[in-house]
């Protein structure tokens, strides 16, 4: 078997120390990938959450405009975006933003009786 580099005397992939670094590598460059591919994730979903709650306002005010003071406000989800790319490593910044889920019951209750008055 020929050796293009003189210190391995059998061929580099079976020489166990050689076989190590480089599985090792591997783990660390997959666990660098999967961290840059959630976070890319992550924000993405945070886009499209926003492209959302801005059509929907849209969509509100077309239709009505008494109801806004009903619709939860959009700047707690712009502070914990801001948190999520200041900070990517931490998720505690998210749990740790305010979110009034009694506001936001009182939306979708009465956008579910909405609906139901659209259909009747």
């Amino acid at each position: 078997m020929h050796t293009t580099n003189g210190h391995y005397p059998m061929h580099p992939s079976q020489h166990p120390m050689y076989y190590q670094q480089q599985q090792q590598q591997q783990q660390q460059q997959q666990q660098q990938h999967e961290a840059w591919y959630r976070y890319q994730q992550q924000q993405a979903a945070w886009r499209q959450h926003q492209m959302q709650q801005q059509q929907q306002q849209q969509q509100q005010q077309q239709q009505q405009q008494q109801q806004q003071h009903l619709h939860p406000q959009p700047i707690s989800i712009e502070q914990s975006y801001n948190a999520i790319l200041s900070d990517t490593t931490s998720t505690t910044k998210l749990k740790a933003t305010k979110t009034k889920p009694k506001k936001k019951q009182s939306t979708t209750s009465s956008l579910n009786e909405e609906s139901m008055m659209k259909y009747q």
